[in-house]
């Protein structure tokens, strides 16, 4: 049970790592060009089946209306309870996701 536990940690680990690749990708801060960060995309996006260009795209609209009404990191958080409850983020963002929920 622990190894399980121990294997369910670390992928959760490197998808957390493989996400904040495409972060910084649609950023343009990944590489030192804009044609290496969309372009090298299948070695950190699309293994967590995201792509640069989608994500960049819901994350401009995010940056533009940061902290508002639609901001959609805010919806999100709104959504999944984490706004209104930080209290509850331990259950929000760890136990949510090992038993299936929608947590973005």
């Amino acid at each position: 049970m622990l190894g399980v536990v121990v294997v369910i940690v670390l992928i959760g680990n490197r998808t957390s790592a493989l996400e904040s690749c495409v972060h910084q990708a649609a950023h343009f801060t990944l590489f030192r060009t804009r044609w290496l960060n969309d372009s090298l995309e299948f070695i950190f996006a699309l293994p967590i089946l995201e792509d640069v260009k989608s994500y960049r795209q819901i994350h401009r609209i995010h940056h533009e209306h940061f902290g508002k009404e639609d901001d959609p990191t805010r919806v999100m958080y709104m959504e999944t309870g984490v706004e209104n409850s930080p209290d509850r983020l331990l259950g929000i963002v760890l136990i949510r996701p090992l038993l299936g929920y929608k947590t973005c």
